[in-house]
């Protein structure tokens, strides 16, 4: 019986996923007659509520079914502490490969759901090639950018994914983008990191080229804008500059950021210890 809640909501959440699809499929006829708007004036709601059905149950598979847990008044009494010692409140996450992939599939539907959202389109792109799939995340986000061609953020996670499959021109060719998007004055804080990220990353793909004086100025750049994020590469930008050959060598700094890639679930704050694992699930 305890299983019957958890079947239930697959069930509810399949039947609703396939009625917006065969939705969007009737309400396309008559799109063109009523404006681009229609088909989201006919789904939008259920959209948002499915894909944020979905994208809360991918946070708690992520955090090995631990909701969040709001501040306390108070932190050490003694029913607390009692409460501690029988279910622990320490936040889990499941990392590596295996771990994600227990999280991939809601993140699907989410994106599936809500295409419009995004947050949950990147995310997708970011399990698949941290699952291993780094093909599949490129076609989802070239189809997204296909959507949303004017979105730097799509253009840098583009990026990313063909840096990982060893694609440098058509990465260092998506960087480029990203940097041209934004312009050098960045809106907001956000577009600020995604600007920094894109300088930092084109900057050591210039020097690997050889071309060091540009990658300088990108690097620098990269420094000016994330000086806490990429404050380290001032000793590298200094060396580049009395053409000295900096340490760690570019290939092995590009693997390193690769492997040190922030997980974009865990959006949310708190002061709970992180307990990593890269598991094969529960």
């Amino acid at each position: 019986m305890r299983l019957f809640p958890s079947i239930l909501l697959v069930t509810l959440l399949t039947a609703a996923f396939i009625l917006a699809c065969r939705l969007t499929g009737l309400a396309e006829l008559g799109a063109a007659s009523r404006g681009d708007d229609a088909l989201e004036d006919m789904l939008g709601g259920s959209r948002v509520f499915v894909g944020g059905l979905c994208m809360n149950r991918a946070d708690l598979y992520l955090h090995r079914g631990l909701a969040y847990i709001d501040e306390a008044a108070f932190s050490n009494r003694w029913y607390q502490r009692l409460g501690a010692e029988i279910s622990p409140n320490v936040v889990q996450h499941r990392e590596g490969p295996a771990g994600m992939r227990i999280v991939l599939p809601w993140v699907i539907l989410a994106a599936r759901a809500t295409p419009t959202n995004t947050d949950y389109v990147l995310t997708q792109a970011y399990l698949f090639r941290a699952t291993g799939d780094p093909q599949r995340a490129l076609r989802e986000i070239c189809g997204a950018v296909g959507d949303q061609p004017k979105n730097p953020e799509f253009r840098l996670e583009e990026a990313r994914i063909r840096l990982a499959l060893n694609q440098w021109d058509g990465s260092a060719s998506a960087f480029d983008i990203c940097i041209r998007m934004i312009g050098p004055k960045p809106v907001d804080d956000d577009q600020a990191r995604t600007l920094a990220e894109a300088c930092m990353w084109r900057g050591l793909l210039l020097e690997r080229s050889g071309e060091s004086n540009a990658a300088v100025a990108l690097l620098s750049g990269a420094i000016h804008l994330e000086p806490k994020l990429y404050g380290t590469l001032s000793n590298r930008v200094t060396a580049l500059q009395a053409g000295r050959a900096p340490q760690p060598s570019v290939m092995d700094l590009l693997a390193q950021y690769q492997k040190a890639a922030i997980n974009p679930l865990c959006a949310h704050d708190h002061d709970h210890e992180h307990v990593d694992h890269d598991d094969d699930g529960d």
